[in-house]
């Protein structure tokens, strides 16, 4: 599995998403002016068409505003995401680090081979202290009818 695809850091992931936020926002605060310094430069004239006009612009602004809403709330999502992915990627950093310690296939086999050797010498001293066993009675009844 070796090494993370992702790899930003808590700071970097916050001043990734401030910037985006100032940026956009800087961007929707500029075109706002711009939009009320050209409706207000035209205020001065009250003919039918350049209230239309204002109106429109009015309206635009609104739009503008509500985008402007919009991607700062798809900008304090993205922030949320980035969190998860952080959290996530110290998450996979520790199992990374956990599965290096967990055993192989190849060295299960190996223990368990090593038992089966370890039993099988087991049973042969348990056979050989059965004969001892047998081969102390005889001696001790042996001693004792000799008495």
């Amino acid at each position: 599995m070796g090494e993370s695809v992702i790899q930003l850091s808590a700071s970097g992931a916050s001043v990734l998403v401030v910037g985006v936020f100032s940026l956009v926002f800087g961007f929707g605060l500029v075109l706002i002016r711009q939009f009320e310094a050209r409706a207000a430069a035209r205020e001065s004239s009250r003919s039918e068409s350049e209230h239309i006009e204002r109106e429109a612009r009015t309206t635009e602004m609104r739009n503008l505003r509500g985008s402007i809403q919009m991607e700062s709330s798809r900008i304090g999502n993205m922030s949320k995401q980035i969190d998860q992915l952080l959290n996530l990627d110290s998450r996979m950093r520790v199992m990374e680090e956990w599965r290096r310690h967990v055993p192989t296939n190849d060295d299960i086999d190996e223990v368990k081979s090593m038992v089966a050797g370890v039993s099988a010498q087991v049973a042969a001293i348990g056979e050989r202290s059965s004969a001892t066993q047998s081969t102390v009675a005889r001696i001790e009844n042996y001693l004792l009818e000799q008495k």
